[in-house]
């Protein structure tokens, strides 16, 4: 294989006309009628850059520093600027031959040409540039160093290396508050430059030492590719720690900064993205709130780890599938959930709606992320501001349902199934650290939260094995909160949850618990006003919870004075040591059969039944009982009064 180097020569003004040929060495003789070359070698000889442009652009041609092309897209982007410490290179391109290798030292301008070469033929980088034309391959590769804004690559030819840099200077991305115009340049030149990765079978993009804005407003449906920083399948988008993407401020409902449709085995990692909450224009009505930093679209395969999302005017990342299902819950033709999606040591940080919302997928894992301040602001005002927008949640898993014409039964338009939830920090969400929203088989454990984790027609979900901590006012705090939710028929939607081996502390409310066949169970509630409250249920279970505190009116197990239905009750197997009533239930089955069955648990404190009927004590042992109106089943318990 032969090896040429461009030649850094003095600075000669070529003017010859401009041709479109192929490369032969026999056009030596045509150059040496015009110029004159001490020697017509492989090593020395040049060839003045080949055009290929029609007749019209040749007649043009003498013009051009004074037309303006009006109808160009690009018309506010900069051509490339090559490196000035770098020198330029001749004026004239080697004569290469096929199967060598050119070492790329110096600066060199094609002048516009689009140059054909010869077979398998290697460009590698050794300090200089590649600029102002094109290059058509047929077969070799070419160094990622070489590539930038204004060199276009045609033909069969890969990356030397698949990892490649992104320069912001050869892509002529300009950082720091711009115009909505720049900002879609930005948008484009980052755009071309992952197509040609793509195209040159990179697999690797990395981008660092950048903070820039790009228009992704720009669109006739939201989301769209076209509009977007989309990542190709089988690529890693590498993002520094000096890296922030940022949305140019707009006043579209919708966009996203980053969006991955229908790809997979994708990674993306590191870096900062960046919404225009506070800058965002909400005046044109409506909600606003499908303004995005990352969209994940029926994925497939894909790893977030270690990214930055904050002030999207809606969610920080939403996961989704491509079109809506069938009824049953199967996809349609044409339709792709999202599969194996890992998000893992992120933050996610201080976005209007929610910092992330799962609303279609299977085996979804979030991991070891930090999930705080969404939807932060005052109580919703009646109309789009920067302020937080409903749900407000940290995570919000909510997946849109068909509600049949019985209203006892659903079709699932959407649908989440194995998501995880593990490991993550969660604080100072305004609306709940994680709701749970029409989703089934959620599981939420070994995570730190300071807010709450709700739920509404859910069911089949397990809550094992969190720390709750509320270091805010008591007020209004609650660590697990399901109230119930039925069908038209009056049976139960929310059901089958497992709650258990959680710590909770310094809540007002521990668990709020309504629904059907859902089972708490050791459970350590520590100084909270009251421990575990009981609404309208049936068959729910408690066993080997313990229940403590030491703040003034505290209570263990509670009902509300509402009428509550409580139908084949069990608390069995509990320590409850609390400052005022270990057990206070008022107004429970009133005027309708239920049961109740209180078994072997030790309170420290007295217990007050209040029109509180089908209600069997056993077992147990307390300082004192309260009864009125009711007349409970008490069997072989201890008083200590």
């Amino acid at each position: 294989m032969n090896f040429y180097r461009f030649k850094p020569t003095s600075k000669i003004l070529l003017s010859i006309p401009k041709l479109t040929l192929n490369y032969k060495t026999t056009f030596c003789i045509l150059f040496l009628n015009v110029f004159i070359f001490s020697s017509c070698s492989a090593e020395d000889v040049f060839l003045d850059a080949i055009l290929e442009k029609s007749s019209e652009d040749q007649e043009d041609s003498g013009n051009d520093e004074n037309d303006e092309d009006t109808n160009s897209e690009d018309e506010n982007r900069d051509s490339f600027k090559p490196d000035t410490e770098v020198v330029d290179c001749d004026s004239t391109f080697f004569d290469i031959e096929a199967n060598s290798t050119l070492l790329v030292n110096c600066n060199f301008d094609l002048k516009g040409a689009h140059i054909k070469l010869p077979t398998n033929i290697s460009l590698l980088f050794e300090g200089g540039s590649i600029y102002n034309g094109a290059l058509t391959f047929n077969g070799g590769v070419i160094s990622g160093e070489l590539l930038n804004t204004d060199l276009e690559i045609d033909g069969q030819v890969s990356l030397e290396n698949s990892e490649f840099t992104f320069d912001k200077n050869k892509w002529n991305i300009k950082e720091g508050k711009v115009s909505d115009d720049t900002a879609f340049n930005n948008l484009n030149s980052i755009k071309d430059a992952i197509a040609l990765v793509e195209r040159l079978n990179g697999d690797t993009f990395e981008i660092d030492e950048i903070d820039a804005y790009f228009d992704v407003s720009r669109k006739e449906k939201w989301h769209e590719e076209k509009a977007s920083i989309a990542i190709p399948s089988d690529f890693h988008f590498k993002m520094g720690s000096s890296c922030t993407l940022r949305v140019q401020p707009n006043e579209e409902p919708g966009y996203a900064l980053l969006y991955i449709k229908k790809r997979k085995n994708v990674v993306i990692s590191g870096g900062k993205l960046v919404g225009d909450r506070f800058s965002h224009d909400y005046s044109s009505g409506g909600a606003h709130d499908w303004g995005h930093t990352m969209v994940i679209d029926g994925v497939h395969n894909i790893t977030v780890d270690g990214v930055e999302m904050r002030e999207g005017a809606s969610d920080g990342l939403v996961i989704e599938g491509v079109r809506d299902r069938n009824r049953d819950g199967s996809l349609v033709d044409g339709g792709q959930e999202s599969y194996n999606v890992i998000i893992k040591n992120s933050l996610f940080d201080n976005n209007r709606r929610n910092n992330i919302a799962i609303v279609d997928g299977t085996k979804i894992y979030i991991e070891q992320n930090t999930i705080r301040n969404a939807g932060s602001g005052v109580p919703d005002q009646g109309f789009p501001s920067s302020n937080g927008t409903s749900p407000r949640a940290g995570i919000d898993i909510e997946s849109r349902k068909y509600n049949y014409p019985d209203g006892n039964s659903l079709g699932h338009t959407e649908k989440t199934e194995d998501v995880h939830i593990r490991n993550n920090n969660f604080s100072d969400n305004y609306g709940a650290d994680v709701a749970l929203f029409n989703n089934e088989k959620t599981y939420v454990y070994e995570n730190t939260f300071h807010g709450t984790i709700s739920s509404a027609y859910s069911f089949n979900c397990k809550i094992y094995d969190n720390t709750f901590i509320n270091d805010q006012e008591l007020s209004g705090t609650k660590a697990i909160s399901f109230e119930p939710r039925y069908w038209a028929n009056g049976e139960h939607r929310t059901t089958n949850f497992e709650i258990y081996n959680n710590s909770i502390e310094g809540y007002q409310f521990g668990i709020v618990l309504g629904g059907q066949d859902n089972y708490v169970h050791n459970n350590i509630l520590t100084n909270n006003q009251r421990g575990i409250i009981l609404l309208n249920s049936v068959s729910n279970r408690f066993e080997n919870n313990d229940v403590s505190s030491s703040l003034p009116n505290s209570y263990g197990y509670f009902t509300f004075s509402s009428n509550n239905s409580l139908k084949d009750i069990t608390i069995k197997n509990s320590n409850v040591d609390v400052e005022y009533f270990g057990l206070f239930f008022s107004n429970d089955n009133e005027g309708e059969s239920g049961e109740i069955l209180i078994d072997n648990l030790n309170f420290d404190n007295n217990i007050s039944l209040r029109n509180a009927h089908g209600i069997t004590i056993k077992n147990s042992s307390y300082n004192n009982i309260s009864i009125t109106d009711c007349q409970p089943i008490l069997i072989n318990n201890v008083s200590r009064q």
